[in-house]
């Protein structure tokens, strides 16, 4: 691909707590962030909050949005801020984890 020459590489932090039947992540990047007027429509069905992508490399703007929906079919909630340590984004999120006969190996 002509373009990855041209990005840089990101880095990402991911960080997980199970506590009873609940979990909670973190994801933490050192991309650029979401602009704060784009950090309320950021979750939104086919909003791309970077429109300089070639659309032909940048998605559909769908990731986000089926990402939160499956974290609230699971009781809970999918939330971005920015500034994290690594300097982008913050994703937070969390649920009730399914309950199973099998035990996990």
């Amino acid at each position: 691909m002509p373009f990855a020459k041209h990005r840089r590489a990101a880095q990402s932090l991911f960080q997980l707590e199970v506590e009873g039947s609940g979990v909670r992540f973190t994801i933490e990047d050192t991309g650029p962030g979401v602009s704060e007027r784009d950090i309320f429509r950021i979750f939104e069905p086919f909003y791309r909050s970077d429109s300089s992508r070639n659309p032909g490399y940048g998605g559909t703007g769908l990731g986000l949005t089926i990402a939160q929906r499956i974290v609230r079919a699971h009781q809970g909630d999918l939330s971005v801020r920015n500034r994290s340590q690594l300097g982008g984004a913050i994703f937070t999120g969390g649920g009730v984890l399914a309950k199973s006969n099998k035990m996990m190996s």
